[in-house]
C-alpha cells in the first residue's frame, strides 16, 4: 500500500481523538458537555451527539488498527508507529480521564513525572534527524518571528490594553522553557517518528499541527492559533533549525499574546477539562436569573450531578449556606473601605485582600472573623438578619447602620456564590457520582463575597 504511512499516521490522530471523546462521555456533567466543543454555540446538536461520535470513532479506530496491523509491522514502521500509540492517547487519557480542574493531586503529581520520563525515554530513543541540511537564519524568517511576537502586542495597544508587569516578566523567563517541553512533546517525537514511517514533510507538519492543536480542545482562538503557529515551527524545524530558537520565539508569542489580548476573548488561556469547568460555571451562575439559594439548587443538580436534588440534600445545602454567610458578610464588612480606613487611622492591622478567602488568612484576623460568625454573636445580636447586620456596623465600622443601609444586605445569592456552587456540585459528582450529599465544613464551602 503506497499510502500505507499516512494511513497509519491518521489513525494515529483518530485513536487521540477516539480517546478525547471518549473522556467528554465518560468525564463531563450535561452542563460541561454543552461547552465541551469548539463551537457548541454555532453546532448545538454536537451536545447530544457526543455519546455516538465517541462510539463511532472508536469503531473507525479500531477497524483501522485491523485493517493496517499487516501494513505497520512492514520495513522499520513497527517502532515508530508503536510509539506513537503507546504515548499520545495515553497522554490524551490522562488529560481527559484524570488531570484536576483545579489544584494538581497527588496522583496528578506523579503521573506527570512518569510523563516527563517518558518525554526523557522518547527523546533519546529518536530515529534520528529528520533533516541534514543546516537552517540559514533569513530576512524573512526575522520578520515572521517578529511579526508573530508583536502582532498581539499591536492588537492590545490598539484595544486599549495595559499588561500586568509582574505576571509578563514571569512569563517572559519560565515561558520559553514551557515551550521548549511543548515543543518536544508535539513537535520532535511526533515528527523523528512520523518520517521515519515514511510520512512526508508537509503531511508531518500538518500532523503535528493538528495534535498540538487538539491537546488545547476546546478552546477555539487557542487551537486555532497553535495550529496556526506549529505549521510555521513545523516545516522550519523540518529543514534544519533548532528547537530552542523555536521555543525562545514561541515563549515571546505566548507572553505577547496572553498579556495583552483581553481575558474575554482568550478565556484566561485555559485549555482541557479547566476550560470546560470555568465555562460551565459561567454558564450556570452567570446566564441564570435564579438568585434564591434553594432554587438555584434545585435548578442546578440536574446539570451537574445528573438527576433531580434530594428534599434532605437540598435542606443540608440551605443550612450550609446560611451556616457560612454570616463569616463571609463579616469579611466583607472587614476589608470593605470604610473599615481600612478606619483600621489605617488607628494603626491597626489591615486584613489580606477580598480576593483572598477568609479562611486563608493569618490566624488572627481568621479567629476575628469566626467571632462574629458564631453563634453566640448572632444570639447577642437578636437572633435576627437586621440585628446581626445592624451588629458588624458598630463592631466593625464603629457606628450605627441605616434602615436602608441593613435593607441592602439580601440573602439571595451572589454570580461568585452561585459559582462555587456550582462548582462544588460538579467536583462531586467526580468524586462521589450520584450518592447523596451529606454536607461539609464551612472552610470547605468557602462560601465567597
Amino acid at each position: 500500500m503506497s499510502r500505507s504511512p499516512l494511513l497509519l499516521a491518521i489513525t494515529w490522530l483518530i485513536t487521540c481523538v477516539a480517546v478525547l471523546t471518549a473522556g467528554l462521555v465518560v468525564r463531563l456533567a450535561p452542563v460541561e458537555k454543552t461547552v465541551a466543543w469548539p463551537t457548541w454555540d454555532t453546532w448545538p446538536a454536537a451536545v447530544s451527539m457526543t455519546a455516538p461520535i465517541a462510539l463511532v470513532l472508536a469503531v473507525l479506530m479500531a477497524l483501522s488498527l485491523f485493517v493496517l496491523s499487516s501494513a505497520a509491522r512492514q520495513g522499520n514502521r513497527a517502532r515508530p508507529f508503536a510509539e506513537l500509540l503507546l504515548f499520545y492517547p495515553l497522554l490524551f487519557a490522562f488529560v481527559w480521564f484524570l488531570l484536576p480542574t483545579g489544584r494538581p493531586d497527588i496522583r496528578a503529581l506523579v503521573l506527570g513525572l512518569v510523563f516527563l520520563a517518558g518525554v526523557w525515554y522518547f527523546r533519546r530513543r529518536s530515529p534520528g534527524p529528520i533533516s541534514k541540511g543546516y537552517w540559514q537564519q533569513t530576512k524573512s524568517t526575522v520578520l515572521m518571528d517578529t511579526s508573530l511576537i508583536l502582532l498581539p502586542v499591536i492588537i492590545g495597544l490598539t484595544m486599549g490594553i495595559s499588561p500586568d508587569l509582574k505576571a509578563s516578566a514571569y512569563s517572559l523567563l519560565l515561558y520559553p522553557l514551557y515551550a521548549f517541553l511543548q515543543l518536544t512533546v508535539f513537535l520532535h517525537i511526533p515528527a523523528t517518528r512520523l518520517r521515519a514511517m515514511g510520512v512526508s514533510s508537509e503531511n508531518t507538519t500538518l500532523l503535528s499541527a493538528l495534535i498540538f492543536s487538539l491537546i488545547h480542545w476546546p478552546n477555539p482562538l487557542i487551537m486555532l492559533i497553535t495550529f496556526a503557529g506549529m505549521l510555521i515551527w513545523g516545516h522550519q524545524f523540518q529543514n534544519g533549525r533548532k528547537l530552542w530558537q523555536l521555543a525562545l520565539v514561541m515563549g515571546l508569542c505566548a507572553t505577547t499574546f496572553s498579556q495583552f489580548l483581553p481575558d474575554d476573548l482568550t478565556r484566561h488561556m485555559r485549555v482541557g477539562p479547566g476550560y470546560v469547568r470555568w465555562e460551565a460555571m459561567m454558564v450556570l451562575a452567570d446566564d441564570s436569573p435564579i438568585n434564591d439559594p434553594a432554587e438555584f439548587i434545585e435548578f442546578v443538580y440536574p446539570q451537574t450531578i445528573g438527576r433531580e436534588v434530594l428534599p434532605q440534600e437540598l435542606q443540608t445545602w440551605c443550612e450550609l449556606v446560611e451556616e457560612a454567610r454570616p463569616g463571609t458578610w463579616a469579611s466583607m464588612f472587614l476589608t470593605s473601605a470604610e473599615s481600612q480606613k478606619r483600621l489605617a487611622s488607628t494603626g491597626e492591622e489591615l486584613p489580606p485582600p477580598d480576593s483572598k478567602h477568609w479562611t486563608d488568612w493569618p490566624e488572627d484576623m481568621k479567629s476575628r472573623i469566626e467571632y462574629f460568625a458564631s453563634e453566640n454573636y448572632w444570639q447577642k445580636s437578636g437572633n435576627s438578619l437586621e440585628g446581626f447586620v445592624g451588629s458588624l456596623y458598630v463592631g466593625i465600622l464603629g457606628r450605627q447602620a441605616s434602615a436602608q443601609e441593613i435593607q441592602s444586605w439580601k440573602t439571595t445569592l451572589t454570580r461568585n456564590q452561585k459559582r462555587r456552587i456550582s462548582e462544588l456540585l460538579l467536583d462531586l459528582r467526580l468524586q462521589q457520582g450520584h450518592t447523596e450529599f451529606t454536607g461539609m465544613s464551612v472552610e470547605e464551602f468557602r462560601f465567597p463575597n
